[in-house]
This record gives C-alpha cells, structure tokens and sequence, in this order.
C-alpha cells in the first residue's frame, strides 16, 4: 500500500507534485532563455548605439534585463519556495531564506531596472517620463513590492510578530503578493507589447508572441500553485512555526 501511494504521488500531476514543478521549470527556464535571444538578436544588447543614434543601448537594455529576470525567475521562484520541488526537500528556515533571497533579488531587479531606463531618458535633450501604461504599472508595482517586502520582513524576519500575529498576517502577507506578482506579469507582457508595437517585421512579433505564451504558462502555474497551496493549507503558507528563524 505504501510503494502504491508512493507512485500515485509520483505520477500526480497537481500544483505540489513533481511534475507540476517540472513543469514550472521548464515555463520559466524556457522564457528567460527566449527572452536573452530575442534581445540579442533583435534589440542589439552588445551594440553600442540603437535606432535612434543615441549611445547607451546597453544601458536601456539594462532595464528589460533586469525586470524580465526578476519577475518571472526571482519573483516566481520565490512565490514557488515553501512547497514545490526541489524546495520542499528544504528545512523550514532554508525555505524562509530562499524565499527571502530571491524577493530581495527580484525587488532589486526592478529597482535596477527603473533607474536603468530613467538614466537613459534622461540623455534625451527634453528627456519625459512614465509616459506609458507600462512605465505607470512598472512603478506601481515597484512600489507595492517595496512596501510588501519591508512589511513581510519586519512581520517575518525581524523584529518578528509573535506566532498569534504572524499567523493572522500570513494570509494577507499570501494574498498581497499574489496580487504583485500578478500586476508584475502584466507590466511584463505590456513591456513585451509596447517593443512588439514598434517591430518592423512578423518574425519580431512572433518572437515576441512566444515569450509572452512563456511567461504566462510560468504565472498560471505560479498562481495556481499558490492559491491551492494556501486553500490546502501547505506547510509554511498559512501557518508560520515558531521554529523558523
């Protein structure tokens, strides 16, 4: 009876087996590796003037860089830290350092990113700001993440609520960042527009269009995890120990 529930676990293909992590994986793995060839082949990355004749195409590049790689691979591996394989093979405080590493990482991406396309601007002669949806999402975002994380550090981490207030905080620390991580993936995808609206051929927006399938299959695994390990009540998503650092 054993060995059978041992393969059924193996073999499931729910939001906490194997499979659904591999699966995320490969979601995330897949797009971050399309996107670095699409910006390579189509966007110049090494060149060191773009369209326009400007220098600094490097330093804007910084920014599509930094927040593609922090949202769907820090940001996401962190939402995917407490209970998705090879994860869950980690103590309890090894889980909370991850997931702490990888928001700090993500939440410095982006900062990163904001100021690499703000610089860049600003070698323009009449340089304009956040004149896009995209840049209006990009900051909003930045902005609840920094506030999300300060709070879920001081709730967390330290000083550290008692056990009773932590797991009265959980939830809402849960259901916060889900929604973040959801507004981070469409400023994502409206930054991947916005570059698809000025391509100058179809084999561009197709490159682009098959990013954009990539990170939403990483988000709709990320989300779908998150919100059936929360209702599942997984350890470390709604009730924090008091053995944890």
């Amino acid at each position: 009876e054993a060995s059978c529930a041992h393969r059924n676990d193996i073999m499931s293909v729910g939001p906490t087996s194997n499979l659904y992590a591999a699966a995320f994986h490969v979601a995330w793995i897949m797009g971050v590796i399309w996107f670095e060839v699409f910006l390579f082949h189509y966007e110049g990355i090494i060149t060191q003037t773009n369209k326009f004749g400007l220098s600094g195409m490097p330093l804007f590049n910084y920014h599509p860089q930094l927040a593609f790689v922090g949202v769907v691979c820090f940001a996401s591996n962190a939402v995917m830290s407490y209970s998705a394989f090879p994860y869950n093979q980690l103590p309890r405080y090894g889980q909370k350092a991850l997931h702490l590493c990888l928001q700090f990482l993500a939440w410095l991406c982006m900062l990163l990113a904001v100021c690499a396309v703000w610089k860049f601007h600003n070698e323009f002669p009449n340089p304009t700001h956040a004149t896009s949806m995209h840049s209006w999402f990009g900051l909003f975002v930045l902005t609840l993440f920094t506030v999300q994380f300060i709070g879920g550090f001081i709730a967390f981490v330290f000083p550290k609520l008692s056990d009773a207030h932590r797991a009265r905080a959980s939830p809402l620390h849960i259901k916060a960042g889900l929604f973040i991580y959801t507004m981070a993936i469409v400023t994502v995808l409206l930054g991947l527009m916005d570059n698809g609206s000025q391509a100058d051929g179809t084999t561009k927006w197709n490159f682009g269009n098959s990013i954009a399938i990539w990170v939403v299959s990483t988000a709709v695994l990320v989300i779908n995890h998150l919100l059936f390990a929360s209702s599942k009540g997984e350890p470390g998503m709604n009730q924090p120990l008091s053995s944890d650092f």
